[in-house]
């Protein structure tokens, strides 16, 4: 069966293919195929829901540590730059097919940019807190200390406390 995928998904798992395999490697040796397409699909699927879906958690901590760094970096950077920039246009598009304008296109975009990226984080940081171990906790102290925005603040701090 053949799983089509948006031009986002596409460009997560490109970014993601590049890390997975890395710490798949560090953690247990040399990873099968099947190990790497898991993990970086599970990253993916998480990374890019739109909702809470446990299952979808469940096959992220399914990997445990070995996707930790994976999530540190989606923790630390967002989404990549051509994620960013897939959003952006998307939402520049959206923004362009809408017959009232309530905002400027700048101001549009700079907000539902910030909202996605936020998600982002949030997600890393659930992920994060439910395969728990020293990185995770480290990882979402220092960055609980440094989101500048409330709703990501108290994500991280919720993750925090819910570390395992």
């Amino acid at each position: 069966m053949a799983i089509a995928l948006t031009v986002r998904q596409a460009a997560l798992l490109v970014a993601l293919a590049v890390a997975v395999p890395t710490a798949l490697t560090q953690q247990s040796g040399k990873p099968s195929i099947e190990q790497t397409e898991q993990a970086t699909r599970a990253l993916a699927t998480w990374l890019e829901s739109d909702d809470f879906d446990p299952d979808h958690l469940a096959l992220v901590t399914k990997h445990g540590e070995v996707v930790v760094p994976s999530l540190i970096a989606a923790l630390e950077r967002g989404p990549s730059p051509a994620k960013r920039e897939l959003v952006r246009r998307s939402l520049d598009a959206d923004y362009e097919a809408l017959t009232r304008r309530v905002r400027s296109r700048t101001e549009y975009v700079q907000h539902y940019m910030a909202n996605f990226e936020a998600l982002h984080r949030i997600r890393a940081a659930q992920a994060l807190s439910s395969i728990g171990g020293p990185a995770a906790r480290n990882a979402l102290e220092i960055y609980a200390a440094k989101a500048e925005r409330d709703d990501l603040r108290s994500a991280l701090r919720l993750a925090l406390e819910r570390i395992k």
